[in-house]
C-alpha cells in the first residue's frame, strides 16, 4: 500500500504523463476536487481560485482536499491514462 505522500508524487506524475492528450486536466482535476470538499469550503475556495490560471487553481484546491480523496483522484487519473 502506498503512503499518502507517495500517492500525492502520483498525482503529479499522472497530471503531467495526461496533459499532452488532456490540456484540460487541470480543470478536470479542480472539479473532481472540489466535488469531494464540503460545502463551506468549496465556496471559500470557489472564491479563491476565481480568475486565477488553471495549474494556480489546481494548487488552491489541493492544499484543502481532504486526505481521504487522495486515492480517488489517482483512481480516477489511472482511469483517464487507460483510455
Amino acid at each position: 500500500m502506498s503512503t499518502l505522500h507517495d500517492q500525492i508524487i502520483q498525482i503529479q506524475v499522472l497530471r503531467e504523463q495526461l496533459r499532452y492528450h488532456h490540456p484540460d486536466i487541470d480543470t478536470r482535476l479542480v472539479r473532481w476536487g472540489l466535488a469531494v470538499v464540503n460545502a463551506k469550503r468549496r465556496e471559500w475556495l470557489l472564491d479563491r481560485i476565481q480568475n486565477r490560471p488553471e495549474k494556480e487553481q489546481w494548487w488552491w484546491v489541493r492544499q484543502f482536499l481532504p486526505d481521504a480523496a487522495i486515492p480517488v483522484l489517482v483512481r480516477k487519473l489511472t482511469e483517464l491514462t487507460n483510455l
